[in-house]
């Protein structure tokens, strides 16, 4: 099982986000750093919610932290519009050799 974390800005102050992979699982978590409590989200997640977790995979695998497979698996949940982002400037996504 493999958890990866990041935070975004919101109105009410930061919001923390928790993914966690098991079994080619995704389970999605938030919750408002004021908030004790987690909230989970339900599948199909929000574009811009994947498209933050495609970053956060997208800079482990680049430290080789993380098999291309675990990106892949985003992005096929993603639109070809929304999977565009800074690394794919010249024209796609292109694994490690």
């Amino acid at each position: 099982m493999t958890e990866h974390e990041w935070r975004e800005r919101a109105e009410g102050g930061p919001r923390l986000f928790s993914a966690t992979r098991f079994a080619k699982r995704w389970q999605i978590r938030t919750r408002l750093k004021s908030e004790p409590f987690w909230t989970l989200l339900e599948a199909p997640y929000e574009p811009a919610v994947l498209k933050s977790l495609r970053e956060i995979l997208w800079a482990k695998y680049q430290r080789k932290r993380l098999p291309f497979e675990v990106v892949h698996e985003i992005d096929r949940q993603l639109s070809v519009e929304e999977r565009r982002t800074t690394d794919e400037k010249d024209g796609g996504l292109v694994p490690r050799t």
